[in-house]
């Protein structure tokens, strides 16, 4: 009996510094999951501070997408605006003064896409847009990401890094190409073929 204590007391002492050691590589992949969006999202002067947080709108998700790809990609407040039915006036108002006849300015939360629908929308903007480029993304939905779920959240970024980075050659891939090319050309045999 005493060495059934002691080895469930061990079982617990593994499991207690397993979890402290998964706990550390979270910490550690999205201290290092936020510097790499940072560097992307530095080219539209966009910054994130917490990877779980800053994600959840989906606005910086679809930034980070565009950043990448260069494609342009929609966003739910963009539907809004042009979903809803403007007078010939109302659309002049809006270009010259940005301001509409009615007053409607669109500070209303429900119009810069801050509702849970809202965000819901947006980051599925960006799952549908990752899918469409063929990358797999396995089990992780819309609210995953909307709600901050930490280890989806990681994936997420994780299999966004490895599709753009595979897709995007490295700058000491791109200066290895080049020089093997420059050498190719100054090879005689190359010249004489």
């Amino acid at each position: 009996m005493k060495y059934l204590f002691q080895a469930e007391r061990e079982h617990r002492a593994h499991l207690v510094t397993l979890m402290c050691c998964m706990d550390e590589r979270d910490r550690v992949q999205k201290k290092t999951f936020t510097k790499w969006i940072n560097q992307h999202l530095l080219k539209v002067r966009k910054h994130i501070n917490d990877l779980y947080e800053d994600l959840r709108d989906g606005h910086n998700l679809i930034s980070l997408l565009e950043v990448l790809s260069g494609d342009t990609l929609p966003r739910e407040r963009d539907f809004l605006k042009t979903l809803r039915l403007v007078s010939g006036t109302e659309a002049c108002a809006v270009e010259q003064h940005g301001d509409t006849v009615d007053g409607d300015d669109d500070k209303g939360p429900r119009e810069r896409g801050r509702m849970r629908f809202h965000r819901l929308q947006n980051v599925q903007i960006a799952l549908d847009y990752l899918k469409r480029r063929q990358v797999k993304l396995v089990n992780i939905r819309n609210d995953d990401i909307t709600d901050g779920n930490p280890k989806l959240t990681l994936g997420l970024i994780w299999t966004i890094i490895l599709h753009f980075q595979s897709v995007q050659p490295s700058l000491s891939e791109r200066l290895g190409l080049c020089l093997g090319h420059a050498a190719k050309l100054a090879d005689p045999e190359f010249l004489t073929a």
